[in-house]
């Protein structure tokens, strides 16, 4: 069967567009060990974690981060203050070439507020990340137990 032009000519300018408006961060950064701690079925926060790789030669700022799986996302960083450990809201994130970034309990994270569903650990999350130059980068995150991550072993 040989195909009319127009539909190849359409097809081929389709493919072509979805190439080109691919996010430039897809090969700019890496990202690794992804996760989001479980937390009750009413938590009305939760929090996500995750390394992330800048892998060129320039200076990446992350700004923010969107999930349909939750009202909104904030990026925080932990900080002890007498004692009391606070949350502190951060507006950006600088990546150095060639450098790489934990965000880890006690340390910075992304605060996922409001989700519109419980969240069992297994289940998976689409995150987008997104940067100061327009570029974004989507990931799925697993749910996990901390307990999964051995933040609670207790040695007897």
């Amino acid at each position: 069967m040989i195909l009319p032009t127009r539909f190849l000519t359409m097809f081929f300018g389709a493919l072509l567009s979805c190439i080109s408006s691919s996010s430039v961060a897809e090969t700019a950064i890496k990202v690794h060990d992804a996760w989001i701690r479980e937390g009750p079925p009413t938590a009305t926060v939760l929090a996500a974690y995750l390394d992330i790789e800048n892998q060129t030669n320039t200076t990446l700022k992350l700004i923010g981060a969107d999930s349909p799986s939750f009202e909104r996302i904030e990026i925080h960083r932990t900080e002890m203050e007498n004692g009391i450990a606070r949350m502190h809201p951060q507006k950006v994130i600088t990546l150095s070439p060639l450098s790489r970034m934990v965000f880890s309990p006690g340390d910075y994270h992304l605060m996922l507020i409001g989700p519109k569903g419980p969240l069992r650990a297994g289940a998976t999350v689409e995150l987008e990340l997104q940067f100061e130059d327009g570029s974004t980068y989507i990931l799925t995150v697993i749910v996990r137990t901390a307990l999964a991550h051995g933040l609670y072993q207790h040695k007897y």
